[in-house]
């Protein structure tokens, strides 16, 4: 599954789609695991130049573009990218772990095809890793979608209670007191600049690791709602040649619940509509008609049908259509594959945008609901909840549609 917001620079994304003026897009394979990845990198850019050309770009574009693919992301393979220029500005430069989920793709035009960073993006959401000692700490904010930290920051805390104290008696006692008021200080430092970042970026957890003794000041020194969002991890990742792999597990495992739950949330929300229900539209008329109210909460997309179907991609309000007399005024900047056409109206109307796969359908999804239930306290009845072929695109909506009819 992915589920994209606008996640590209927050708004910054809704402002490049509701511009008018042409853009050159490129999504490809920028790994660097061949053998002499500098001089496969410069051949890679030249050949997107030349298709770059043949689509019409303008030079500029094709400079900046060349440019920045001739050089190594620097990130380990496999690893794509999408790049947005336009007139020779850099609007987007995307370095996205794995392999390209859609064929490669170089386009110019008025409408950015943004389905690939769209499809590629594996749940792009955001969480914040804590590595604490009793001196120091390094917090970072992450996403999922990124190769590396969106934001990284080290504290240095106190020092002068690090090290042990070899006396006894009451100069013991309050060194020993001494330390503990040192370290809570450090922690305390530690805890504010964590739920700074809560406040600011809305993560969907929390994860701390390193010394154990800092790792419970820090626990005790988290308010809500950090406190609720974190998870602690018992193992050292001192910097001094400690492995991560405990940390890195655990934060696979979190993301991968975080997924699965939200996938199971958005299935439960369009099938307690079911069709024809006032509550969800299905299929292309009923979601572009949502879409044109502003209506639609989530679309939900299925795999690339590879068909040639299209809508009409508008230069305002409602922003799609299927046929030239639906478009209220607006005028018709191009004909664009459904996929992009429904993705562009809905992040331009804030919607959420998930993605299923093959195996999204139906991925466990009897277990996380069945937990979902327990924790509300309510019986589940999984025979009503089994997972059924969701048929896309579809969408759950933010209102009901038309009036209530009599019994």
């Amino acid at each position: 599954m992915t589920d994209t917001t606008d996640t590209v620079g927050g708004s910054d994304l809704a402002g490049l789609l509701r511009s008018t003026e042409p853009v050159s897009v490129v999504y490809t394979d920028a790994s660097g695991d061949q053998e002499n990845p500098g001089r496969f990198a410069e051949l890679r850019a030249r050949g997107i130049a030349a298709r770059l050309e043949d689509h019409g770009a303008p030079h500029a574009d094709i400079e900046a573009v060349e440019d920045l693919l001739s050089r190594t992301t620097g990130a380990p393979s496999p690893v794509s990218r999408f790049l947005v220029v336009r007139g020779g500005e850099v609007l987007v430069d995307e370095v996205l772990a794995g392999e390209p989920v859609v064929p490669e793709r170089v386009a110019y035009g008025p409408v950015p095809d943004i389905t690939p960073l769209v499809r590629h993006r594996p749940a792009d959401i955001a969480f914040v890793v804590a590595e604490v000692q009793r001196d120091s700490a390094t917090i970072s904010l992450r996403r999922t979608a990124r190769v590396g930290a969106v934001s990284e920051d080290r504290l240095e805390g106190r020092e002068d209670a690090v090290h042990k104290f070899g006396g006894g008696g009451w100069s013991h006692l309050r060194y020993q007191r001494h330390s503990e008021e040192v370290w809570r200080q450090n922690e305390a430092e530690v805890a504010e600049h964590i739920e700074k970042l809560v406040a600011e970026h809305a993560p969907a957890f929390v994860i701390v690791g390193g010394d154990v003794r800092a790792v419970q000041k820090l626990e005790g020194e988290l308010t809500e709602p950090s406190a609720s969002l974190t998870t602690t991890v018992v193992a050292n990742i001192a910097p001094e040649g400690s492995s991560d792999d405990v940390l890195e597990s655990e934060i696979d495992r979190l993301i991968g619940e975080h997924v699965e739950r939200d996938l199971a949330a958005a299935l439960d929300l369009l099938r307690a509509g079911g069709p024809g229900s006032r509550t969800s539209a299905t299929g292309v008329g009923e979601v572009v008609a949502a879409l044109q109210q502003s209506q639609v909460e989530i679309l939900i997309l299925g795999a690339p049908s590879g068909t040639d179907s299209t809508v009409l991609a508008l230069d305002g309000a409602p922003w799609v259509a299927t046929a030239p007399e639906e478009t209220f005024g607006a005028a018709v900047l191009a004909r664009a594959p459904t996929d992009l056409g429904l993705t562009r109206a809905a992040l331009l109307t804030d919607a959420r945008v998930l993605v299923l796969t093959d195996d999204d359908r139906p991925r466990d999804d009897d277990r996380l609901r069945a937990e979902s239930y327990a924790a509300e306290g309510a019986d589940p009845d999984v025979d009503a909840a089994r997972p059924s072929d969701v048929r896309t695109p579809a969408a759950v909506l933010r209102w009901a549609t038309g009036p209530d009819t009599p019994a």
